[in-house]
């Protein structure tokens, strides 16, 4: 029985815990191409025994942060598994990414603390720029990488964005944020912004 095993008397709470140290220090996720899908490391915990899987299903800390992969599916369980706590959104490989995965994440703008895009191409901007025009409340750390490999030249992301078509006001709409990394993009001037930064890492980047 689950509860005969020694580990299983500690409160669920150190237990989690420990899973949730455990799921930090796991390498970043590879992708599963047979299931689609990004594979995560630390789903072999699941695998352990029933009392594990349910403690790990039923706490939302252990699906604040999500690698974004092919699958709907996926997302749409992470989200609801996370109920209300903030996330963490990676996109690995933003190229591969489909729309309707940036479409979910609208109605959960404000519970998002860090987003990370990897690879943008261009035909996907018009849709980040949709999500980053949300009012993002938490929103601490934003990454983006345009994959000048596919693209043309680094189009600007201070306002106005000429290939976004949108206007970001990165002080009012992101209060919290304090970290900025940009690859192949122009670099914002809101100076709203810009003085809460403590961290800006500019790689490639230009003044328009």
């Amino acid at each position: 029985q689950n509860s005969t095993v020694p580990i299983n008397r500690v409160p669920k709470e150190v237990l989690s815990n420990v899973f949730e140290t455990y799921i930090h220090v796991c390498e970043t996720p590879g992708f599963n191409r047979r299931w689609n899908r990004v594979k995560t490391p630390w789903f072999n915990i699941f695998h352990v025994c029933t009392y594990w899987y349910d403690l790990l299903a039923h706490t939302p800390a252990h699906w604040k942060t999500i690698y974004v992969g092919h699958s709907v599916e996926w997302l749409d369980l992470c989200l609801s598994r996370s109920a209300s706590a903030s996330l963490d959104i990676y996109f690995v490989k933003s190229y591969k990414v489909p729309t309707i995965l940036l479409e979910r994440l609208v109605p959960h703008a404000q519970r998002i603390q860090t987003i990370m895009f990897d690879l943008i191409p261009c035909e996907i901007l018009p849709h980040i720029a949709d999500l980053l025009c949300r009012d993002m409340p938490t929103l601490t750390t934003l990454h983006l990488d345009r994959d000048i490999m596919r693209n043309g030249p680094a189009p600007p992301l201070n306002a106005p964005l000429p290939l976004l078509d949108v206007h970001i006001n990165f002080g009012n709409i992101f209060p919290k944020l304090t970290t900025i990394i940009l690859v192949h993009f122009s670099v914002p001037r809101d100076r709203l912004a810009l003085c809460r930064l403590r961290g800006l890492e500019l790689n490639a980047c230009f003044l328009d």
